[in-house]
């Protein structure tokens, strides 16, 4: 196939004075918003589907390759972004705070404030801290993601985003005072990482705090430039 190519970011109006192989139609999505501007003609859609050689091809909300037509690259010409589990398991969380950080930088975050407690979490370049609900053994899991998953806001109660570096491709998972020589050890890809923590369950605190279905899903995908935190959902403690 000849043509120019180009890289077109999401959400960005798109002009293609090339061919278009085969007929374009749109539909609504509600999780995806891509605007595209083909032969003159303005569609706002969900998606759109072009018909190539007898085959479908949906445009979702991934980064889009164009020579002379459209085609895909990436997890999203697959249609995969699965979750790989990392770590699924119990972590006490004494002082109601479990973290991740990089091997090789033992420091944690120490930036304490009203703020960050709100929020639920801490960073600093190569670690992050979470805040739980409870200062007791709660369930933990941890995900890896090829690319930055979509948010389930209405799945959870409290959802936040952050980032940090992990230059030696392993994170060290525990306990704020977890004995370390014995934490978990996940691998991932060498780098900045992005982290969206989930909460659920945080209305199932009895009122000692001793007991409670609280849940807490930590998704991870390699990112750079990552700031935070960022409180996508707030959840404040009765």
């Amino acid at each position: 196939m000849h043509g120019t190519t180009r890289r077109i970011a999401e959400g960005t109006f798109v002009s293609v004075k090339r061919r278009i192989l085969g007929p374009v139609r749109t539909c609504g999505l509600s999780r995806t918003s891509l605007s595209l501007n083909i032969g003159g003609t303005m569609r706002d859609s969900g998606c759109a589907i072009i018909a190539q050689a007898g085959h479908n091809m949906r445009l979702k909300r991934r980064t889009l390759l164009v020579v002379g037509g459209w085609t895909m690259t990436g997890s999203a010409a697959t249609g995969r972004n699965a979750p790989r589990s990392r770590f699924n398991g119990d972590l006490l969380a004494d002082y109601f705070q479990i973290y991740v950080r990089d091997q090789d930088h033992p420091e944690l975050p120490t930036n304490y404030s009203e703020d960050s407690i709100a929020a639920r979490l801490m960073t600093n370049p190569y670690a992050a801290i979470v805040h739980t609900s409870r200062d007791m053994t709660v369930p933990v899991s941890i995900d890896w993601y090829d690319v930055r998953p979509e948010v389930e806001i209405e799945r959870y109660q409290h959802v936040v985003e952050g980032g940090f570096s992990c230059p030696s491709g392993v994170l060290v998972v525990a306990g704020l005072t977890d004995y370390e020589p014995t934490a978990q050890r996940l691998p991932v890809m060498a780098g900045p990482l992005g982290l969206r923590v989930n909460m659920s369950g945080l209305d199932s605190i009895s009122d000692d705090g001793l007991d409670g279905n609280d849940r807490y899903l930590l998704q991870l995908w390699p990112e750079p430039g990552v700031s935070g935190p960022r409180v996508l959902k707030a959840w404040v403690d009765r």
